[in-house]
């Protein structure tokens, strides 16, 4: 834990407000902590505790800063972070790795680990709402660690080995147990191809351990069990997913009739009210984060452009949240240059915690004014995020009427004006059954089995079904 402390703290960054943060040892530039990025020859100044030490009735100490910290840093102080005011809340910390900024063990974990590039056949195998036991067998088998016969031998332990799957015992191994065995050639034959290869396998090693262990079960047995789990994972992950029977071609043939359903949302750009200004913002972002740009455009009640802008960012490792407060922020400020203090901004984002500098501004900038802001789907957005992506692919732009739009700009402004309708549409999200078909599919006792005491917290394994239904019309 001591040896992580040092990489982990440097994912917190503190927001400046008393200033009672360490100046030295938190990372309340953004920077990371200054006694570790600080060139090793500066001779850091150790009198020098709190932030607030450095500021003096909400004004940094220039001087001071310029004297105790590189000039590049001491610029970067002066140009970014809000000076501390004693009247404000303590200074509060937040974890970057959280859009939210609260500290979660999952996410330092990953920070910490040493993780190389996923692998297309373990995805196969990890697979969102599999039972994480098949995932586990699933794994195992991969790396040849199940405990046959075979394996055993080589572990040192000597006993007559024969498959319990087989009328003609041969000697246990993986590849007999799994695809040469009676039982196994019934079953992959049944299916006609290993379409849902985790499940099958599963239940072959599970029938394996019950004739050794336990007793007798049917090949009949066996292909019900399959289909039961199959038509289980069928009915919590297809919205509005019709009984299946107990029928392998009747699985396959429900599949590829199955849709799922989707929802249709009206979207219109409205002129607005007399007297009123429209403002259109967006952000861009290559990657996100990568290479990152604004824009935004302020049309009258008419729909004529007064001004559209669209500009690169400074920093070229940006996120789109970042991009989409930057865009809210530039279009305040033209507005308040300009006076104009009655208007209404659309834009398509939801405030997170690294932009609370950006967003104080913004509402310094709104305050005294009439404001409306309101969300708008993309497709009523065209023109501002035709804008930011201009930036990125032409450089910064500005226009001050509709002739100094380019073509494709122009085009979708005169779209605007028109008020043309544009559908929007998207798949519905899959949803956990209601009612009493959840109840009594909960109740199976075969489904608290295979899922424990946590059915309600289970994901869906949709790439199963959808090679199933592959594997059907093949």
């Amino acid at each position: 834990m001591l040896k992580a402390r040092e990489e982990i703290e440097q994912e917190i960054w503190w927001r400046v407000q008393q200033g009672n943060s360490y100046f030295w040892m938190d990372n309340w530039t953004g920077l990371g902590a200054l006694y570790h990025i600080i060139p090793p020859e500066f001779e850091w100044d150790p009198t020098v505790i709190l932030v607030k030490e450095a500021a003096e009735d909400g004004q940094w100490k220039v001087d001071m800063l310029k004297e105790i910290s590189p000039e590049d840093l001491a610029n970067h102080i002066l140009e970014n972070i809000t000076p501390p005011v004693e009247h404000k809340e303590v200074d509060r910390a937040y974890w970057k790795m959280e859009a939210r900024g609260k500290f979660s063990v999952g996410s330092a974990f990953q920070l910490l680990r040493q993780r190389r590039d996923p692998s297309a056949l373990y995805k196969q195998m990890w697979i969102k709402g599999l039972p994480i036991k098949i995932s586990f067998f699933m794994w195992r088998f991969w790396k040849f660690k199940l405990p046959l016969d075979d394996r055993l031998k080589t572990w040192g332990i000597q006993f007559p080995s024969g498959c319990f799957c087989c009328q003609n015992p041969e000697i246990e191994n993986i590849s007999h147990v799994f695809l040469h065995a009676t039982d196994a050639q019934i079953i992959w034959k049944h299916f006609c191809r290993p379409a849902v290869p985790a499940i099958i396998l599963w239940e072959i090693w599970k029938r394996r351990n019950t004739l050794r262990h336990e007793g007798k079960m049917s090949n009949t047995k066996l292909i019900y069990q399959v289909m039961h789990t199959l038509i289980s994972f069928m009915k919590v992950s297809k919205r509005n997913f019709k009984y299946a029977p107990y029928n392998w071609n009747s699985v396959v043939e429900s599949l590829n009739r199955y849709s799922q359903p989707i929802k249709a949302t009206t979207v219109v750009w409205r002129l607005p009210d007399k007297g009123w200004i429209k403002v259109n913002t967006d952000g861009a972002s290559r990657g996100n984060p990568g290479r990152s740009s604004w824009g935004f455009c302020v049309r009258n009640e008419r729909g004529d452009i007064l001004r559209a802008q669209a500009q690169e960012l400074v920093d070229s490792w940006s996120t789109n949240t970042q991009a989409e407060a930057m865009a809210i922020l530039k279009a305040l400020k033209y507005l308040d240059d300009n006076q104009m203090d009655k208007f209404i901004i659309q834009r398509t984002w939801e405030v997170p915690w690294q932009i609370f500098t950006t967003m104080e501004e913004i509402w310094n900038l709104m305050e005294g004014k009439t404001v409306v802001v309101e969300h708008i789907f993309r497709e009523g957005n065209k023109v501002a995020d035709h804008l930011a992506n201009l930036a990125l692919d032409k450089g910064d732009f500005v226009a001050t009427n509709f002739m100094e739009m380019d073509i494709q700009g122009r085009k979708l402004v005169n779209s605007d004006k028109m008020e043309i309708l544009y559908i929007k549409i998207r798949k519905c999200k899959q949803h956990l059954m209601i009612g009493r078909e959840w109840r009594r599919f909960r109740g199976d006792p075969y489904i608290q089995t295979l899922w424990g005491k946590n059915i309600e917290d289970l994901f869906f394994a949709n790439s199963v079904f959808f090679d199933a239904g592959r594997a059907g019309d093949k």
